[in-house]
């Protein structure tokens, strides 16, 4: 359940908010809805699962999953059950 809600707030946050950025390398990327959507998907493509979920999840979301599991086990998990589907609705 955690991750099916997980899945819409990410969808959410990439279309219609800025998303919080936590990437110190690329924020100019980020801090537009134009350029943090094409940032999502490269990342996604790259299977940079972890970097992704610490880019897009606000930090306190974030801090709640991870007291359930691990980053890499929610990475792992993001990426076999929603990271497929988020990235075939972002480059379309």
């Amino acid at each position: 359940m955690v991750v099916v809600r997980f899945f819409y707030f990410c969808l959410f946050a990439l279309l219609f908010v800025n998303p919080v950025l936590s990437d110190v390398d690329h924020p100019a990327r980020r801090e537009q809805l134009a350029t943090a959507i094409p940032e999502g998907i490269r990342l996604l493509e790259a299977t940079e699962f972890e970097s992704f979920l610490k880019s897009f999840v606000p930090p306190e979301d974030l801090k709640r999953i991870t007291e359930e599991t691990s980053l890499a086990e929610f990475a792992k998990t993001f990426g076999q059950r929603k990271a497929p589907r988020l990235l075939e609705v972002l480059s379309d």
